[in-house]
């Protein structure tokens, strides 16, 4: 099996204990329109990759078909 390029290291003006969040991908459970849109630009804004589902459910069966690195519910 292939082995993936190590990660470069962070330049030195990074501050201890930064996470990179380009690419992270995050599922976003919000019934309330506005506030979804809201959370899904500020995301995107700091390098998140947000996906939206406004009910349970559909964040449930979306949860089973793609990965997610963190979910946010209310």
């Amino acid at each position: 099996m292939a082995q993936l390029p190590a990660e470069p290291a962070p330049p030195s003006w990074v501050a201890p204990g930064y996470v990179p969040t380009s690419g992270v991908r995050v599922l976003v459970v919000e019934d309330e329109h506005l506030v979804a849109l809201d959370i899904q630009v500020r995301l995107t804004r700091m390098g998140f990759v947000p996906v939206v589902c406004f009910t349970g459910g559909d964040a449930i069966v979306k949860a089973s078909e793609e990965h997610f690195d963190l979910i946010l519910m209310d």
